[in-house]
């Protein structure tokens, strides 16, 4: 079960390895999965289909021996884990930063250390014993983008040897406390004349594509940022500077719709909005 790279690649790595998949499930945010079923001939299902009967009428066809998630939309109903036992790839280390965007709020926590945790699947989400951790040291330059590359090359691996304990009975280590977790929409605005210099590198840092983007509020309207830069320098020179608390905020692509960035000069010139000045 799973999707994007992350999907694709632990998919392949357990083949390479031998193991017979019998059935694939992505979702509807891509077509990789879906492509490279077709390509190798594997069987593929929506996994949208996982809270309905027939999604447990289909694993009991198949009888799978474990269930393998890396970046799966869905969560499994508790009747599904209570009959097949699963794993699933978390991309923070848990017992932080449950649910979605871990590497999102990794950033903006200013956490020091990034990873991945490898654990068994529960009717609650994130919770489930760990079978291995993946832990790497992160600078405050690196992006959620940059950390996701890094970590992606460990994955495979680390997949492939948590299926060999889980297949071994391993139990896992239990999660005995409790972590910490941010709802990311709150961080999502870059606060004029409000955020420091530190929160917002890290908003830019956090909010990059895949990932949701950070915006700008302005005449009324939210205004997303592809491409920023803060600075104790007023730079109005490649872009449009916005002043913050102790910075700038230097607007170089922004868009309203949040798919394409563009020029934020011409684009705000081109929305009648008054550029004289630091910002709104």
């Amino acid at each position: 079960m799973g999707n994007f790279e992350e999907g694709v690649l632990t998919l392949s790595r357990l083949m390479r390895e031998g193991y017979d998949v019998p059935l694939c499930i992505g979702d509807k945010r891509s077509n990789c999965l879906k492509e490279f079923c077709v390509v190798n001939n594997l069987n593929y299902a929506d996994g949208s289909m996982v809270k309905e009967q027939g999604f447990l009428d289909m694993l009991d066809y198949y009888k799978p021996d474990l269930l393998v998630s890396n970046n799966f939309l869905y969560l499994l109903p508790g009747y599904v884990l209570n009959k097949y036992k699963a794993i699933n790839l978390h991309s923070s280390l848990l017992p932080n930063f449950k649910g979605r965007n871990p590497l999102v709020q990794t950033i903006l926590a200013g956490e020091q250390k990034a990873g991945y945790t490898i654990h068994y699947m529960s009717p609650e989400m994130d919770s489930g014993n760990i079978i291995i951790q993946r832990e790497i040291h992160i600078s405050d330059l690196q992006s959620s983008v940059d950390i996701m590359r890094i970590l992606i090359n460990y994955q495979p691996q680390d997949i492939l040897k948590s299926v060999e304990l889980a297949l071994s009975n391993f139990e896992g280590i239990p999660i005995l406390k409790d972590g910490k977790s941010l709802d990311i929409e709150n961080y999502r605005e870059i606060l004029i004349g409000i955020d420091t210099l530190k929160e917002c590198s890290r908003k830019l840092r956090a909010f990059l594509k895949p990932y949701p983007l950070p915006y700008v509020k302005w005449s009324g309207m939210r205004f997303y940022v592809h491409k920023a830069a803060c600075s104790t320098e007023n730079n109005k020179i490649n872009g449009v500077s916005l002043k913050l608390k102790d910075c700038y905020l230097n607007l170089l692509e922004v868009s309203i719709h949040g798919e394409v960035g563009f020029d934020s000069k011409s684009f705000l010139c081109n929305m009648g909005i008054d550029l004289i000045g630091d910002g709104p």
